[in-house]
């Protein structure tokens, strides 16, 4: 009601987006003090500026750019996000503020929007919490004056694309700066029989504290992702799997290859991608974590203080 009394705008046209302590009310002296500041202000900050301001414990600003042609016009996709600490699918503590000068049809909007927060900023997690405030915003006002774009469009698919590309890099530099992170894990999940088989084992793995503190020690401890599979509740036959760690087979179809050394020498750098075949379907899915280390603990142990 601020913000629209003072912009001289509909309420319904103010989106609230919020983060903090949970349970602490927002401190609205100092919001009632600064929104006639900042709508003096308007269109004096860029989006460096706006990513910057929106940070809390993320330790860099989360910036995506992409552009595509429809016709003769070149339509901008940008993208900001906050997030590094209580992430997990159904977004969790994340903000992300996707704008376009693309003239969208708003359910074709809504579609694709949906589409790829499943695949992007809904595959993703740091530490298996969801939190109170998630938000993802997809905003066109169409100044590129460029012809709409609907699900029937020529252009559809290319701006799916590239919306994608602007969620996926977001999500991943959430995934980069999680809290106290010093690796990224990509599980890859192959051969499953259904979209839902295949996310139950990818995330059970990603929230697997074992799975996780291993690889931040550069532990080659494989069985624990198998026995985190194992226990995703997906019915599988260990003599199904196979595993490959940053391209070392340590697992293959129910019997480990003893190649542990060698993995060892390839967890040093701070990517590990986990592949995991289960053999019995044609359905693939990528999830994104972090690994878990001592100041992660720190963190949020001294959160308040």
């Amino acid at each position: 009601k601020l913000v629209a009394d003072i912009l001289k705008i509909p309420e319904r046209e103010v989106l609230v987006a919020s983060t903090g302590v949970i349970g602490t009310p927002l401190p609205m002296a100092k919001l009632k003090k600064a929104i006639p500041l900042l709508a003096e202000n308007v269109g004096s900050a860029n989006l460096l500026d706006v990513a910057k301001a929106i940070m809390t414990t993320d330790t860099f600003p989360k910036i995506s750019q992409h552009s595509i042609r429809i016709g003769r016009k070149i339509c901008h996709i940008e993208g900001i996000a906050k997030g590094a600490g209580m992430i997990a699918p159904d977004m969790a503590t994340m903000l992300a503020f996707i704008l376009t000068d693309a003239l969208l049809e708003p359910e074709f909007a809504k579609r694709v929007l949906k589409e790829c927060i499943d695949e992007t900023f809904n595959s993703i997690s740091v530490d298996g919490d969801t939190s109170t405030n998630d938000t993802v915003f997809l905003l066109a006002n169409g100044a590129s004056s460029a012809q709409p774009i609907d699900a029937t469009s020529g252009a559809s698919k290319r701006f799916r694309n590239s919306l994608l590309k602007v969620c996926d890099e977001l999500a991943t530099m959430i995934v980069r700066d999680g809290e106290g992170a010093s690796k990224r894990l990509v599980i890859n999940v192959r051969g499953a029989k259904t979209p839902k088989e295949a996310q139950m084992i990818s995330r059970t793995v990603a929230n697997s504290m074992l799975v996780k503190t291993g690889f931040s020690g550069t532990e080659p401890n494989w069985g624990r992702v198998v026995a985190a599979v194992g226990r995703s509740g997906v019915p599988i036959r260990e003599d199904s799997i196979s595993l490959a760690i940053n391209g070392v087979r340590i697992f293959s179809k129910g019997s480990p290859t003893g190649k542990e050394d060698v993995l060892r020498e390839r967890l040093s750098g701070d990517t590990v991608e986990i592949l995991i075949d289960l053999n019995r379907g044609a359905v693939n899915s990528t999830f994104q974590t972090s690994d878990l280390t001592e100041e992660y603990v720190r963190i949020n142990a001294d959160y308040l203080t």
